[in-house]
């Protein structure tokens, strides 16, 4: 089941942990750090990443010709607890001068970044395992990059949530090669460090 249990397996091993930890980032395991990062630029109340080839103000991977491939890959079918209504998302419009733009009302973002404030992130990890436990007992599993779809369903129900100011961290947080994006440049001190002069009790990353 892919990353599925993922939610499960953190709640499982470290919700303890993260209760007691100012912040919680979850990271792939093949995620190099190529500079140093500020906590001031990721220590929003939540704080994801666009994806390089959906990001929200620029045309990303688009292929010319190919509908589809502007579109993001949210789960669409009603039946999946991680399913966003068709009207949200970012789609290809052709001008009636034959130009071709684009429109977004939401973003769509990695899976192999995220994370935030620990009081919100329980909740989430909670929320989001609840409702793998839903399809899976079903038997719906998301063929595409399942974890990602569910990541993406909860930023997408939380994103016009005034309790909570969520960061939208651009591309190159997470695709070095791509500067285009919504928010910041690399910053020039380690998060630790950053932790450690700010007085935060801790900040807990989870490397699978």
């Amino acid at each position: 089941m892919s990353g599925l249990r993922k939610f499960e397996d953190i709640l499982t091993a470290l919700e303890g942990p993260i209760s007691d930890a100012d912040y919680f980032y979850f990271m792939d395991g093949d995620v190099h750090f190529q500079e140093h990062v500020l906590l001031g630029d990721i220590s929003g109340d939540m704080v994801a990443v666009e994806h390089p080839m959906y990001p929200r103000h620029d045309w990303g991977w688009c292929v010319h010709g190919k509908v589809t491939m502007c579109e993001y890959p949210y789960e669409r079918k009603s039946t999946s607890q991680a399913c966003i209504p068709p009207e949200y998302g970012k789609f290809k419009r052709t001008l009636r001068t034959g130009e071709q733009t684009f429109q977004a009302n939401s973003w769509y973002l990695q899976s192999a970044f995220w994370g935030g404030k620990s009081k919100f992130i329980i909740p989430c990890l909670r929320e989001l395992k609840k409702r793998v436990d839903i399809d899976v007992a079903k038997g719906y599993i998301s063929s595409i990059i399942q974890d990602e779809r569910y990541v993406n369903w909860w930023f997408w129900k939380h994103m016009n949530d005034s309790a909570i100011n969520t960061r939208w961290l651009k591309p190159s947080y997470l695709y070095p090669f791509r500067e285009t994006g919504t928010s910041g440049q690399y910053s020039t001190t380690s998060i630790a460090s950053c932790c450690l002069q700010g007085g935060c009790r801790s900040s807990l990353f989870l490397d699978v």
